[in-house]
């Protein structure tokens, strides 16, 4: 008796195996599917729209996060602050993939010999920035301008 039954289990299992199948696929929900975009349309695209797309930041709004960074960290005395609150200092900085700053130049400078030299190791102090996007990278590394208005800075 026991070779029928293992026998009729043998013949039973498959219908119950696709009937498990059938009801497997018909639970798995409807994937919708738009159409892929044209390269007229990629081309369209502003570099907003496609950092949006990846989920990054657009690159004026990295120079902002990197502005603000260096505004909220830089360590300047009272007095240079006080003294050229209404200056600003332009420095082209390039900034590694992990936001080392491994070069700096000077763009735009108050002309305040001492008051420039602070800045400048005030920023080299502040380092690391926060690491740029993956899709701005490369423009990191060759060199951003960011701008530091003097009266800000500790803000």
């Amino acid at each position: 008796m026991l070779p029928i039954s293992l026998a009729l289990a043998l013949i039973c299992t498959p219908a119950r195996a696709e009937d498990d199948l059938g009801s497997l696929l018909d639970a798995i929900p409807d994937i919708e599917t738009t159409t892929p975009e044209t390269p007229e349309e990629v081309e369209k695209k502003t570099e907003s729209d496609l950092d949006e797309d990846l989920g990054q930041v657009s690159l004026p709004e990295y120079l902002r996060i990197v502005e603000a960074h260096l505004l909220a960290t830089m360590d300047l005395p009272r007095g240079v602050v006080r003294k050229n609150a209404e200056g600003e200092v332009q420095l082209r900085l390039e900034i590694t993939s992990s936001g080392r700053i491994s070069g700096m130049a000077a763009v735009s400078l108050t002309g305040d010999k001492k008051t420039d030299k602070k800045v400048i190791e005030a920023v080299r102090s502040a380092a690391p920035v926060p690491a740029p996007p993956i899709v701005h990278r490369r423009e990191a590394l060759r060199g951003l301008v960011v701008s530091i208005p003097i009266g800000r800075v500790g803000t």
